[in-house]
């Protein structure tokens, strides 16, 4: 096997184990029809439960995390020292299943910046 061919299988293989939009959308399609346990049984008790008309509700989820970027310090030719890095960056994501009367999830909508699945 050749090095370019090595690099693409390399590659291949990195991109399948990482966390994916897409992998996101498929495992929340795979809810829509289902009983909203199984939801329920995947991802705990939810966040917010908002009743709505005709015995509809929303199941909301909301998952997140901060992290903080490494301080790294700085000193110029003339021994002055200045820091940078140190800020907090925040990832989140809420799901909401709306579910019909008979607790069928309905469909589900996504907002956030890290609305993945491995």
């Amino acid at each position: 096997m050749n090095k370019k061919n090595t690099a693409l299988l390399l590659a291949a293989l990195v991109a399948s184990g990482c966390a994916t939009g897409a992998k996101f959308q498929k495992k929340m399609n795979g809810f829509v029809g289902q009983d909203v346990e199984a939801v329920v049984r995947v991802y705990g008790v939810p966040n917010r439960i908002m009743e709505l008309s005709e015995g509809r509700k929303i199941f909301e989820y909301t998952r997140g995390y901060t992290r903080t970027t490494p301080v790294q310090g700085h000193q110029d030719m003339y021994g002055n020292v200045t820091f940078t890095g140190g800020n907090r960056i925040s990832h989140s994501c809420t799901v909401d299943f709306t579910v019909d009367q008979n607790q069928r999830v309905l469909y589900w909508s996504a907002n956030g910046d890290h609305c993945v699945a491995h």
